[in-house]
């Protein structure tokens, strides 16, 4: 009850609530999901719609705050609607489009929601990384429970019925590992920064349980990805321990259980358990008498892809248009449904992007992208908690990125969710930064 108390006393509402409650359904696909009309509707789009509905109920658009860069969107989605006629699949791309308007409008009620109040701005950020714990633990027990020989919402497995692949809430391994790679980039940088927007022992936590469970989802880029951004962290002492700073012995031990832990454990799987090294290598051709269908398939699609963007460069054929466009070249004249094009989906959503909406609506989302990243190019002080929370999202968010050059479909709910938390963040701070930018240019300390 205390507790309780202190929730709601702590400028709680009912947007609020629904806002939070957003975030932790964010990743459903499997769950936190129902059909209407052939389509799939997810609980977070409710929860945030609610949200924008409240919110607009009571403020109206009074004293309205424009996100950073948002015009760049306004472009994406004016043009993607002017695209929508282009596509073989009209309704999948009208559906797309609608899931583009609600991105925006999330962002947009984020920034004038969060930006403006830093009561509420250290609440989301406090709650975004519960969220990311209570899906890594749900991971962790799906894990647990496929090693009992049940199966809880799992996609997929190793060994059937003994040994699963993490999927938590979403579709698959990839799509889950994708989401936890944006915490876990997150919450490392929070800890290695020394970050007080939430405790030490819960960074600790979350970082310990997010490795664990983007391990055991046997994505193969998500752990190239952990392994480069481990490396990268690596280097990034050693260079500071050049420059004079002292290194602790924390930072000591991770580093050389890093560089020694991956060959000390494949050491140990190939003479043991190398069945677990043919399935994890599964597809790409590194063992002798391996076949390399998936890189084959990836190249395959992400050749598709690029050759659809230039044969139409100027005008796309929509968001949700490239995947039957795909299948319209492969398959003329048949008739398409959603499942069947999810098959045929472009990979590299950069390339998809542009096949969308075309080379201008491809360098308008870069642009508004390239602004969110902006505050990785200020040189601030360490001890600046707002830069160090905007910095850790900007970082998160490009790891998924990256790994989202491999993958297909940008319009994932958590995605723009994590884009929509770093829109109000970056407010807050360029807000601040221009109030508080003395006469020489120097910022003075920002602090949550």
């Amino acid at each position: 009850m205390t507790y309780l108390n202190r929730f709601f006393s702590s400028g709680t509402s009912a947007i609020h609530v629904l806002a939070i409650l957003g975030l932790f359904t964010a990743t459903g696909d499997v769950f936190f999901v129902f059909q209407l009309g052939g389509l799939t509707v997810r609980y977070t789009q409710i929860f945030l719609l609610a949200a924008v509905a409240l919110f607009l109920t009571q403020h109206g658009g009074a004293g309205f705050k424009k996100p950073l860069g948002v015009a760049y969107l306004l472009v994406v989605f004016g043009l993607n609607l002017a695209f929508l006629p282009n596509s073989p699949f009209f309704n999948r791309n009208v559906a797309y489009a609608i899931a583009l308007f609600f991105n925006i409008l999330t962002i947009i009620f984020y920034t004038n929601y969060y930006g403006v109040s830093e009561i509420r701005l250290r609440s989301l950020l406090r709650w975004y990384i519960r969220s990311f714990l209570f899906v890594g633990a749900f991971g962790l027990l799906q894990f647990l429970s496929g090693l009992a020989g049940k199966s809880l919402l799992t996609q997929q497995w190793l060994v059937e019925g003994r040994l699963p692949r993490l999927n938590g809430f979403s579709y698959e391994p990839s799509y889950f590992a994708l989401y936890i790679m944006s915490g876990w980039i997150t919450l490392v940088l929070l800890l290695d920064h020394g970050s007080k927007i939430v405790s030490r022992r819960t960074l600790i936590t979350g970082v310990c349980l997010l490795s664990a469970v983007e391990i055991l989802s046997t994505s193969r880029s998500g752990l190239a990805m952990m392994y480069a951004v481990f490396i990268a962290f690596c280097l990034a002492w050693i260079y500071r321990a050049y420059q004079g700073e002292r290194i602790g012995r924390v930072r000591k031990s991770i580093g050389i259980a890093g560089f020694l832990g991956p060959a000390v454990l494949v050491a140990y799987i190939s003479i043991y358990q190398f069945w677990l090294i043919q399935a994890l290598t599964a597809g790409i051709g590194i063992l002798r008498g391996g076949t390399t269908h998936s890189i084959g398939e990836r190249t395959d699609a992400f050749a598709r892809t690029v050759a659809l963007a230039m044969d139409h460069p100027v005008i796309g054929v929509g968001l949700g248009g490239v995947g039957p466009s795909i299948s319209d070249r492969l398959f003329p004249g048949i008739t398409y449904d959603q499942y069947m094009v999810l098959h045929l989906e472009g990979l590299n959503v950069f390339a998809e992007v542009f096949a969308a909406v075309g080379i201008t609506g491809g360098l308008a989302l870069i642009a508004y992208l390239a602004k969110q990243f902006q505050v990785l190019l200020w040189r601030r002080s360490s001890d600046n908690e707002l830069f160090i929370v905007a910095s850790a999202l900007a970082f998160g968010m490009l790891g998924e990125l990256v790994l989202l050059l491999f993958e297909q479909n940008i319009m994932r709910t958590y995605l723009w969710v994590h884009i929509a938390v770093l829109a109000a963040v970056n407010y807050a701070l360029f807000e601040r930064r221009s109030r508080s930018t003395g006469p020489k240019g120097n910022t003075s300390r920002v602090s949550l």
